[in-house]
């Protein structure tokens, strides 16, 4: 049996998250099922393109091999204030290519196990000071050529993708990254390049998330993240929060940038009450607490600084009615983070909020 499929959706927002998801894929079933698609995300700070191919093998244990080829960009605009100091970046500018192999197979009480290799390029392109003529000989560039070899175990059974209400969500997710990093700065002349220099890292990153449901109306979710990786300092400082490790629990900080919510080692934790109105309308609130063992500062001459004091622990409050429907939700959200001072936000959000793969997950 053979079948086309489409597939339409994305994120409409009252802020930059706006974003168009399109998919058209062929899949044939059989001894050896087959699936391949094409996919694309077109929005303001996210556009990217994917070709992917899936087989899923029956027998005595089922399992299945993935290959996917992907570019990726990701924009992040001063208008969204991500970097709060007097001499920050005007904006930042991710860009991905990446090869992407992925082998799964059933594990314990219906989780997955899966091995994974992805090798790849990383480019960001970003500013250290404010300049008011901006060109692209404006920007610093670092680039990454990397090889990622991971082993990962999830479950998930969450109700929802987005505004979850019930079920758990469990990974672990190790990850070994091998290349090297090289740095360009502009100058009057052009862009001067520093020797390239290697690179070599382990990063471990566990997640938890649970839903306790009272009764019809009262339930209680719960969130824990953690990371921790060995990465040395990068060419500055600038460099090195980029590519850190970020918490970002709800739609609104994932579409955004807050240095502060990132670093290389950290522990984070949520609670979630929620008001269930009617099956399909509910009111949530969302408390979390972000604690960096090792906090990136910037340093003299941009360099890199590590701090490790309680006084760099965040914290992040929103409150959110939500509408869900089988292939959308809706929100009205509020929120407050504590870096930087007075940082109040609220907003609208009809939609999925969907983002290409990464080659460092």
């Amino acid at each position: 049996e053979e079948n086309l499929v489409f597939a339409l959706g994305g994120n409409i927002s009252s802020s930059t998250s706006n974003l168009l998801y399109a998919r058209i894929g062929y899949q044939r079933f059989g001894k050896l099922a087959t699936y391949y698609s094409a996919d694309a995300y077109i929005g303001s700070i996210h556009n990217a393109f994917r070709l992917s191919t899936r087989w899923d093998m029956v027998g005595k244990v089922p399992s299945y091999l993935q290959a996917g080829l992907s570019v990726g960009s990701y924009k992040f605009y001063e208008g969204e204030k991500l970097f709060y100091e007097e001499l920050s970046p005007a904006f930042i500018q991710e860009r991905e290519i990446m090869l992407r192999l992925r082998y799964g197979l059933p594990a314990f009480d219906q989780a997955k196990l899966e091995i994974g290799y992805s090798v790849g390029r990383i480019s960001d392109w970003y500013m250290q000071s404010l300049i008011s003529d901006i060109t692209e000989a404006s920007f610093d560039r670092s680039y990454y050529d990397l090889s990622n070899f991971s082993l990962r175990l999830e479950k998930n059974n969450l109700n929802h993708r987005q505004y979850p209400t019930g079920g758990s969500r469990f990974s672990l997710l190790g990850q070994y990254l091998l290349g090297e990093e090289s740095y360009s700065y502009p100058d009057s002349v052009g862009n001067r390049f520093k020797e390239s220099k290697k690179l070599g890292y382990f990063q471990a990153s566990a997640a938890y998330e649970n839903y306790f449901n009272f009764n019809r109306h009262i339930t209680l979710g719960c969130l824990f993240n953690a990371v921790y990786n060995n990465k040395r300092s990068l060419d500055n400082y600038t460099a090195s929060i980029i590519q850190a490790p970020a918490f970002r629990p709800t739609p609104y900080t994932r579409s955004t940038f807050n240095e502060a919510f990132r670093s290389n080692k950290f522990a984070a934790a949520g609670l979630m009450p929620i008001w269930t109105i009617r099956s399909f309308l509910h009111l949530r609130s969302e408390f979390y607490t972000f604690m960096p063992m090792d906090a990136i500062k910037r340093g003299p001459n941009q360099q890199t600084m590590i701090s490790r004091s309680l006084s760099n622990t965040q914290f992040l409050g929103e409150i959110s009615l939500v509408f869900h429907q089988p292939f959308v939700s809706m929100s009205i959200f509020a929120n407050y983070l504590s870096y930087p001072k007075n940082n109040w936000n609220a907003g609208i959000n009809i939609g999925f909020l969907m983002f290409n793969n990464r080659l460092v997950e």
